[in-house]
């Protein structure tokens, strides 16, 4: 089997259901899928890229576990072409599944669904994601220690409000990100360890940065804020004790964020 068109009238995809189709190189699953099974790309070797509705088994779930992980669809069971990746969807020492996805696997589109905590935990071989405007936040530690990650797109009309902490922690391959416009608030460690990105703009629909956002972005020094207006940096969330700063300047802006402000809290209005 090397290619396959799902209808739009599927709405489950069963546990194993393409198991061993180690021919296919790319395969789009439809809006209409709600649940996909343990294990249903298991074995397919040879994925490139995916298209998909939503990161895990469900198009509903709201609280991370196990089966919100992206190495869920691939499952626990060793095979040829299949690289073991350790995926948390809690910081815990139990919080945690080996799963096996395919070696060769690049790219990958969602189109919907909430990404929870730790879908992409340490996919150390994606390049490429694609966001699309069904995706309303990013939780923390999403894409945790995708160290081969180079470009992460919005799809026009991105709803996405949330960046959540840790999101991009060390992604150090990462060269460019275009925040959305719907973006509000970018967590504490967002982009910590970035040390590829060189370049960045904070639309003017942020209102909050959270503390070491861009710690250890070796390579920024620039930092366009599309709203420079009425910014405070504090080291406490209450912001009881805060200063000004004037961010009109890119470069001034980039050595606040990654060294002079770089732990300290950021707040607009």
């Amino acid at each position: 089997l090397t290619s396959i068109t799902i209808p739009e009238s599927v709405t489950t995809i069963g546990s194993s259901a393409f198991y061993g189709c180690s021919s296919l190189t790319g395969i789009t699953i439809p809006a209409s899928v709600t649940s996909i099974g343990a294990g249903a790309f298991s074995g397919c070797s040879g994925l490139e890229s995916m298209t998909l509705p939503f990161v895990g088994s469900s198009a509903t779930a709201t609280t991370a576990s196990s089966s919100t992980l992206f190495g869920y669809i691939f499952g626990t069971i060793r095979y040829t072409g299949g690289t073991s990746t350790t995926q948390y969807y809690y910081y815990s020492s139990g919080s945690y599944t080996q799963y096996y996805i395919p070696t060769g696997l690049r790219s990958v589109t969602v189109t919907g669904g909430n990404i929870l905590y730790g879908a992409f935990y340490n996919c150390t071989r994606l390049t490429s994601i694609t966001i699309s405007e069904g995706v309303t936040s990013i939780g923390s530690s999403a894409f945790y220690s995708c160290t081969g990650l180079k470009t992460v797109s919005f799809a026009e009309g991105s709803q996405l409000t949330t960046i959540g902490d840790d999101a991009f922690y060390y992604c150090s391959s990462l060269t460019s990100i275009t925040i959305p416009e719907s973006v509000t608030t970018i967590g504490s460690y967002a982009f910590s360890g970035c040390s590829s990105l060189t370049s960045i703009t904070i639309p003017s629909s942020v209102t909050s940065i959270g503390s070491s956002a861009f710690r250890n972005c070796s390579s920024l020094t620039s930092v366009i804020f599309e709203n420079t207006v009425g910014w405070k940096v504090s080291t406490s969330t209450s912001f009881s004790n805060s200063t000004s700063v004037s961010i009109s300047n890119a470069t001034t802006a980039a050595t606040y964020l990654t060294s002079t402000y770089n732990n300290y809290y950021w707040k607009r209005g």
